[in-house]
């Protein structure tokens, strides 16, 4: 006789009981290695008193800019949340003059023989040298092609360089 064929369903695991899956993504935690986020604090002036200086916002006893509370900014800067109007806006910019760096104009031609003063373009310079007034031993005329290739490569580099310094 043959035996019939039975199909099997899946049953529970062996030992147990059937584990439920969760399909939802874990949230990672992450440990603070020591880095302790400071408390908002006060500045220690006197409110009543302040005059604008930046002297005093640059001293870190009396103000610390990273961890102090947005009002005491706003009184300490003698500003609302809506700005300043043009008329006190005019009188700072008298007072502290324009926002932008100063800017030191810098001879052209300096500029481009500083490109110069460096150990690899000594190096560069050293075998020119070399390759004019040494190997000409022997009656043989001076090595000018060597000569004339070194000092346009040390030409070339500086002239990139100085390009690229002018257009930053």
């Amino acid at each position: 006789m043959a035996d019939p064929k039975v199909e099997k369903e899946a049953g529970p695991a062996p030992g147990g009981e059937i584990e439920q899956q969760d399909n939802a993504p874990k949230k990672r935690e992450y440990k603070d290695f020591g880095e302790e986020k400071e408390k908002a604090t006060h500045a220690k002036v006197d409110m009543n008193q302040i005059e604008l200086k930046a002297e005093d916002l640059y001293d870190k006893e009396k103000v610390d800019l990273e961890t102090i509370v947005i009002e005491d900014v706003f009184a300490l800067l003698q500003v609302t949340e809506e700005g300043l109007d043009d008329e006190e806006a005019n009188r700072r910019l008298g007072l502290f003059g324009p926002n932008k760096l100063e800017h030191e104009e810098q001879n052209p031609f300096l500029q481009f023989l500083s490109f110069m003063w460096n150990p690899l373009s000594w190096v560069m310079e050293a075998a020119a040298i070399v390759a004019i007034a040494l190997s000409n031993g022997g009656g043989r005329p001076p090595d000018w092609q060597d000569f004339v290739g070194i000092v346009s490569l040390l030409l070339v580099n500086s002239a990139i360089g100085f390009y690229e310094e002018r257009g930053a």
